[in-house]
């Protein structure tokens, strides 16, 4: 199965909006400079006596939009490809581009990441039993190990030419050394 059925477009819409939205989040950062602190550990002579806070040295700063551009661009990247990928309904894509996503929106970025792995387990489990839930999955499980059970119980046919003993391979097995009197 390449394609995503109806549950998963339906969570994969949800977990695209999540880089976009943090982007979103981002853009007055982007747009203007912010003010903001910088803190350190208090060290002496390296510190005014005005910036002095407990056990820090707590200095402000100015973060101008270039701190903002890298992480917002990647945000907009990874949450366009990933909803262009739900969107089109592919599977590949959106696994790993979810993925990618969590990585890049941090914290939050373990429900994408989770949403990932989920595609790829439930493609595992359709590519090796052909049904994506744990209870058929299950069940297909129990008849195939029924069935092998089955097959080592019973007897060989006699005529069965695929039945041959098993011979020495010429080419891998070294020849025994004659035994010394």
């Amino acid at each position: 199965m390449r394609t995503l059925d109806v549950l998963e477009r339906k969570w994969g819409f949800g977990i695209a909006a999540i880089p976009l939205v943090i982007a979103l989040v981002l853009l007055p950062r982007v747009l203007h400079n912010t003010p903001g602190t910088a803190s350190t550990k208090f060290v002496l002579h390296h510190c005014l006596p005005a910036h002095h806070v407990g056990a820090l040295c707590v200095v402000p700063v100015i973060f101008t939009p270039a701190h903002y551009a890298l992480e917002f661009g990647l945000l907009v990247f990874m949450g366009a490809v990933l909803l262009l990928g739900v969107w089109r309904s592919m599977r590949v894509l959106v696994a790993v581009a979810s993925i990618f996503a969590g990585l890049a929106t941090g914290f939050v970025g373990l429900v994408p990441i989770f949403y990932g792995a989920w595609l790829l387990l439930r493609s595992w489990r359709l590519q090796r039993y052909g049904v994506t839930d744990g209870a058929s999955v299950r069940k297909v499980v129990a008849e195939r190990s029924k069935e092998k059970r089955e097959a080592k119980k019973a007897p060989a046919p006699a005529g069965d030419p695929g039945a041959r003993p098993v011979t020495q391979s010429k080419r891998y097995t070294p020849k025994a050394k004659p035994r010394k009197r």
